[in-house]
């Protein structure tokens, strides 16, 4: 059976960790969620897997290879991300052999999606809106289903749709939980070598015993090592290479590949990354960086200071209005107020830019529409301790220079 596959998720939903990580390839107790997906599809009768991908496909490769591992044909395929899946589904050309099953691998694909051992979709899986479908052709109305900007907006998928941090923190204590049977902590495939679920690691990492760390069920990947004096509660996932060090107190919390955690951490239902404490009191837990409509840089979700408030647009326009009939007098302050009503500049407010300083001084300008450029001179530390310096230096270094002058000067008259 060939199945058509989308991971072209560009993952700003999951900043700041798509700094690493497409959303297809976050670990999840040890295993990828595509790699969770292929478990699920391959055993329902998967042998051919077109997978289309939007960035990192070297570690794409490097993580699913050439799918032989599962005993099937993958094929992966950059394009550019978050398309309408017609498009990508065109690209493919002669590869898309429709009708075929198409669905979304950035996601969690669940069992209950499902008819049976077989890729029917089952009734739930129509009534919540899945990334799941059977399409006759490129036309099928039923591709619209997966366009990944509408999808993300769905509700009715759960934390499965890994459209926020909070919904991958709780996908990983759904997989952690002993009680939970649709997801386990390995995959359908079982503990990979050199994996071991947390009861039974403990003495070979050389953290403290586990009536001590409290743990109700964990997951510890491989080179993974906790130092003794580590007071670990709840649900924890360590994943390949993390590493914490004495002192530091963590409940359910997420500790992704190869990140150090120093003592002093206290965290509580939170994810640890790069050395980055990420937790429910971060603006972006619970939305996207685009649900939360600011700009924002690598998930830290803020108002743009240049962006002026709609009474600021308002004003701006009845002074446009108003300058109006005095022709080219106000022609730049026009300009500047227009910018104010295309949300460019404020129109009130200094906003500090920083520009190339001078040997002794540091420039700051305003940019304000009704303001001019404002220069303030302050003084700077390092140019004044040169000034120091020449001025302690300059006299013996013109009395060297008078004294060699006078003894050439001396030299030409013998």
């Amino acid at each position: 059976m060939h199945v058509i596959l989308l991971a072209d998720r560009l993952g700003q939903e999951v900043a700041p960790i798509d700094r690493r990580y497409s959303p297809a390839l976050l670990p999840i107790a040890g295993r990828s969620v595509l790699e969770r997906n292929l478990d699920l599809l391959v055993g329902r009768g998967v042998t051919h897997i077109s997978l289309i991908i939007a960035r990192d496909p070297e570690w794409f490769r490097a993580r699913i290879a050439d799918g032989s591992r599962w005993g099937i044909d993958l094929d992966i395929l950059p394009m550019p991300g978050e398309r309408n899946p017609r498009e990508q589904i065109k690209r493919l050309g002669a590869m898309a052999a429709l009708p075929a099953p198409v669905l979304r691998a950035d996601v969690l694909l669940m069992p209950e999606w499902f008819k049976d051992d077989s890729l029917a979709i089952s009734e739930q899986a129509m009534a919540s809106g899945a990334p799941v479908c059977h399409p006759t052709s490129v036309t099928d109305p039923s591709l619209a289903r997966l366009h990944w900007p509408e999808l993300r907006d769905n509700p009715g998928l759960g934390p499965a749709l890994l459209a926020s941090l909070s919904h991958y923190h709780a996908l990983v204590m759904q997989a952690l939980d002993a009680d939970d049977s649709g997801l386990t902590p390995h995959g359908e495939r079982g503990v990979l070598p050199g994996e071991q679920d947390l009861h039974h690691v403990y003495y070979a990492a050389g953290a403290t015993r586990l009536d001590e760390s409290r743990l109700t069920g964990g997951f510890a990947g491989i080179t993974t090592h906790v130092e003794p004096g580590v007071l670990l509660k709840g649900h924890c996932c360590l994943e390949q290479g993390s590493y914490v060090e004495e002192g530091a107190m963590l409940e359910d919390c997420v500790i992704l590949p190869f990140t150090r955690v120093h003592g002093g951490q206290q965290v509580n239902a939170g994810i640890l990354f790069e050395g980055e404490a990420l937790d429910r009191t971060a603006p972006h837990w619970l939305k996207d960086r685009r649900q939360a409509g600011a700009a924002s840089q690598r998930g830290v979700a803020y108002r743009n200071p240049a962006r002026p408030e709609w009474q600021e647009r308002i004003l701006a326009a009845l002074i446009t209005l108003a300058t109006r009939p005095f022709g080219s007098r106000y022609k730049e302050l026009r300009h500047r107020l227009r910018q104010v009503q295309d949300s460019r500049m404020r129109l009130f407010g200094a906003l500090p830019e920083r520009s190339p300083p001078p040997l002794d001084r540091v420039g700051i300008s305003s940019a304000g529409a009704i303001q001019p450029p404002d220069w303030r001179a302050t003084p700077d530390a390092f140019a004044a301790t040169l000034e120091a310096i020449q001025v302690g230096q300059t006299p013996g270094l013109r009395g060297a220079i008078r004294e060699a002058w006078r003894l050439r000067q001396q030299g030409k008259q013998q």
